[in-house]
């Protein structure tokens, strides 16, 4: 009996007691995992604890030391007040001169020291913050490789480029040219350039230069935009005031103008002057019939006339003289033409024949034309012994 109640008191207290130990060991954990994250989270703030001590341990450091010194000071100055007052000017004593005179060397080896950063100060500053001048700076000198002029007494037109002295005054070429009653009298600087350039009345000009406003340096007009469609009646006219205002001028002027003028860089001078130092260059005349044509200084590779030189008519193959007998005139019955078949008032003639002695001699004919171009021709001149009586 005694054992069945012992028996039940023991597994009543079992049934008691593990549930207890149970929740016994749960709460261990938790609070052991609770304290080592608590620990982890307080590290940086005592780092900064102990960071805060020690600059207040450096604070108080310093507060003694600041205090050390000014107690020193203080027995400093309770000794000085024992001993007798100086005179207010030091400086006359021997011996405050003979500091005075050290300090002073010494200040002056310092003063070296010194004096050698501020030359490297002031560099930098002329470096980076150069001083602003008062004096305005000289404007620069500047020249355009040529001047044009065109003279409206005379339709020439003259290149200038500039002497030593900067003036322009050495010509380098003259052109021929047609001016108009509307053509603008001024100074300009060159405009734009162009390969061809629409007229007025539906017509085009070549090798276009720029003057102002609507008026252009170009080519004798052309009915539509080609090469060969010049106008000839209007080449003619080179020379003579023709145009609507603009300036008329070969195509081979016009193409030197186009390629050696740099635009915008060219200065135009338009107006009436009393001579031109190059003269008055010669104009070709067209054929009018055609009444269109090239025109005959084109650069063109297709240029028809490019194959044309001055030719002689009237010339003899062959002549024959007699021993004794008086040279003919060799001038007689010829004509020389120009590359564009127009008559030439003259040509030359060379020859060493001798009629006094018999043998065979050689007259050349030869002519230049406006173009530059010559012509040629050759007599062959025999002259034979006088017959025997």
């Amino acid at each position: 009996m005694k054992n069945n109640i012992a028996g039940k008191v023991l597994r009543i207290l079992m049934y008691i007691a593990l549930p207890v130990l149970a929740f016994a060991i749960t709460v261990g954990v938790i609070n052991y995992v609770q304290e080592r994250r608590s620990t982890e989270n307080s590290t940086p703030e005592i780092s900064e604890v102990t960071e805060i001590s020690e600059i207040s341990r450096s604070d108080e450091s310093d507060i003694n030391t600041s205090a050390e010194e000014s107690s020193a000071e203080t027995s400093e100055t309770s000794a000085n007040a024992d001993e007798p007052s100086q005179p207010d000017d030091i400086s006359a004593s021997p011996e405050n001169s003979e500091n005075a005179e050290e300090s002073s060397e010494e200040s002056s080896e310092e003063d070296p020291e010194e004096g050698s950063e501020e030359p490297e100060e002031s560099f930098e500053e002329s470096e980076y913050y150069p001083e602003e001048s008062s004096e305005p700076e000289p404007e620069p000198e500047y020249r355009t490789a040529y001047l044009v002029r065109v003279n409206m007494n005379t339709n020439v037109i003259t290149v200038f480029t500039y002497d030593e002295s900067g003036e322009y005054s050495i010509p380098v070429k003259a052109m021929i040219c047609s001016t108009g009653d509307a053509s603008p009298i001024g100074t300009w600087i060159m405009g734009y350039q162009a390969r061809w350039n629409g007229l007025i009345l539906d017509e085009w000009g070549q090798y276009v230069s720029h003057i102002t406003g609507d008026f252009l340096f170009h080519t004798v007009p052309s009915a539509y935009q080609s090469e060969e469609a010049v106008i000839a009646a209007e080449y003619n006219l080179l020379g003579t005031t023709a145009s609507h205002g603009c300036i008329r001028i070969t195509a081979g002027d016009a193409y030197w103008m186009y390629t050696n003028c740099t635009a915008y860089e060219t200065i135009v001078e338009i107006g009436y002057f009393d001579n031109d130092p190059l003269g008055k260059p010669a104009s070709i005349m067209l054929p009018t019939d055609p009444s269109l044509n090239w025109d005959p200084t084109d650069p063109s590779p297709d240029n028809p006339w490019n194959d044309k030189t001055p030719y002689f008519e009237g010339v003899p193959e062959t002549l024959t003289l007699t021993s004794g007998s008086v040279l003919p005139d060799f001038n007689a019955g010829v004509t020389a033409f120009d590359t564009c078949y127009n008559p030439m008032e003259s040509f030359f003639v060379e020859h060493d024949v001798d009629p006094a002695v018999p043998g065979t001699y050689t007259v050349t004919y030869s002519c230049t034309d406006v173009l530059g171009r010559t012509g040629t021709a050759v007599t062959t001149v025999t002259v034979t012994e006088e017959p025997a009586k």
